[in-house]
Formats: structure tokens, sequence, C-alpha cells
């Protein structure tokens, strides 16, 4: 089961990650959403987990990422997949990062580490926070579709 995970942005490209099988297939970064489409298309995608927005930044800020995420939404949806949006604190509370990294450049770093460990940890790649964000978001919504799974089962 392939997941695409979403870390919208507004002014700047969006970020992706593909995980299948419990590990990361695919990340980067994408400018438009023909290409967006395209990514679903072609990784025959069924399930997208894009960050939903809270209105904690600027306003002005928040109505365009809700814009660029409702478009997300709307176009994977007319491709046949289950969308759902994740609240930032739901990801980031079930990666337990520690009390003294919660804010600024130690959170960002907690999450890179954790991110690059789940591609094979190796380093020797760089990963924006963008980008080790959307892998988040995916391995969240792969454990999340898990214990659904699970329980059908």
């Amino acid at each position: 089961m392939k997941i695409l995970g979403i870390d919208p942005a507004a002014g700047k490209p969006n970020a992706y990650c593909i995980f299948e099988n419990d590990r990361v297939i695919e990340w980067g970064k994408f400018k438009d959403y023909e290409t967006y489409q395209d990514i679903i298309i072609r990784k025959m995608i069924k399930h997208v987990f894009i960050e939903d927005q809270y209105l904690g930044i600027n306003f002005n800020a928040a109505k365009k990422l809700i814009e660029v995420q409702s478009i997300l939404k709307y176009i994977a949806e007319s491709l046949g997949c289950d969308v759902k949006l994740i609240h930032p604190k739901s990801w980031m509370s079930a990666i337990r990062i520690p009390v003294q990294a919660r804010r600024g450049q130690e959170r960002d770093q907690w999450i890179i580490t954790l991110s690059k460990s789940l591609i094979n940890g190796n380093g020797f790649f760089k990963l924006s926070i963008d980008e080790a964000c959307a892998i988040q978001i995916a391995y969240y919504g792969a454990r999340r579709l898990k214990k659904s799974y699970s329980k059908i089962g």
C-alpha cells in the first residue's frame, strides 16, 4: 500500500514523501499541481495524508495554506484517493520530540534526524525541514492505516 504524505506550502514548493511497506521509497518537492497529479498517477497512490493548518500562525499565511491544502485535497480525491488531513500536533506528538527540543532549530533538527533514519539513516544527503515533515506525515499515516486495518482483520 502506497501512502503519500504532503507538507503543503504557500509561495514555495510543497514537500512530499511516498511510503510503502514500512519504508520511504521517494521524497522531494513539487512546484505545480500537474506534478502532484503525475506523482499520484505514476506511483498509483491510494492514500494521501496532508498536514492540516491551524490558525496559530499569521491569518493571511494560514489563509494561503488552507487554499493550497484544499486544492491538493481536491486533486487527490478526484483521482480516487482516500484523503486525510493531519493536524501538526498529531504527527508531532507521535514522534515524541524531547521536551528540550520542542521549538525552533532543536525541533527541526530532531525531525530531520528521525526522518533520515527512516531513509536508511546514513545521513550523507541533504534533507530540508519541509521534506522531513512530509516524511513524518507519511510515516504517521502509514501507522494509522496499519492500526485501522488490524482492527478490521
